[in-house]
């Protein structure tokens, strides 16, 4: 199995991808690749069975109903400040986790998913529509719930370098990763988050994340939904 992590920026600087190939029970990382513009993220992606993004890959329903009567000049009420702003995986997410993932309806995150929607998602599913709750070929990933899932504390860009040791010291026994891959990790967290998005993609193909609530799978389709992975699950990923 081949899984391939992706962490996507706005324009090709800051954008990383990492592929690690699965197999006798070990994960083989490879060399990930850094500031890549579109036509190089959809080359590493081929033949992944699984690839992970950090990357929204949609927007929430409440503000695009909003902005769709804005449009027409019809308005029908407030609309929630909480629902405009943020997608139901977004609210389930920081109820688990605590961590809050930015708006993509406010925030600048909206242009990376205006990349992904335009440019990036289509090819690598064509010729399907992206599955958005991530049960087909793309999962949406978010390193810093994942992490926090996994019972590591996210640290900030500066302290990369610490993040990846911990990290990789309770992976030894299952990863392998050669001396420059590892020093690109250590050094870019770009790349990093790359790996952990090409992780977590392995967790979601292996049914190792939260199943979506009943009540969230309707929104989830349309909003997308950020892969979860289950308290416990990194020493079980390398398993067959």
């Amino acid at each position: 199995m081949i899984t391939v992590g992706i962490d996507l920026a706005a324009q090709p600087k800051g954008t990383a991808a990492c592929r690690v190939v699965w197999e006798d029970n070990k994960a083989k990382v490879g060399k990930p690749n850094v500031n890549l513009n579109d036509g190089a993220v959809i080359a590493l992606c081929q033949g992944a069975d699984k690839i992970g993004m950090d990357v929204p890959l949609g927007w929430p329903t409440d503000f695009i109903g909003f902005v769709s009567d804005h449009h027409k000049q019809e308005y029908n009420g407030q609309p929630s400040s909480q629902r405009f702003r943020h997608r139901a995986t977004d609210r389930y997410v920081h109820q688990q986790t605590k961590k809050c993932p930015l708006s993509v309806s406010t925030g600048f995150i909206g242009i990376v998913s205006f990349r992904a929607a335009t440019g990036i998602t289509p090819a690598l599913t064509s010729p399907e529509m992206p599955d958005r709750t991530g049960k087909g070929k793309i999962t949406e990933v978010y390193p810093a719930a994942a992490l926090v899932r996994w019972d590591f504390k996210p640290l900030p860009k500066e302290e990369t370098e610490v993040l990846y040791n911990q990290f990789t010291q309770s992976c030894q026994q299952w990863m392998e990763i050669a001396p420059e891959a590892a020093n690109i990790c250590r050094t870019n967290r770009d790349a990093f988050d790359a790996l952990i998005c090409a992780l977590v993609a392995r967790a979601s193909a292996r049914g190792l994340c939260d199943t979506i609530p009943e009540h969230m799978l309707q929104d989830a389709s349309a909003e997308g939904w950020i892969a979860l992975p289950i308290e416990g699950s990194l020493s079980l990923l390398n398993n067959s």
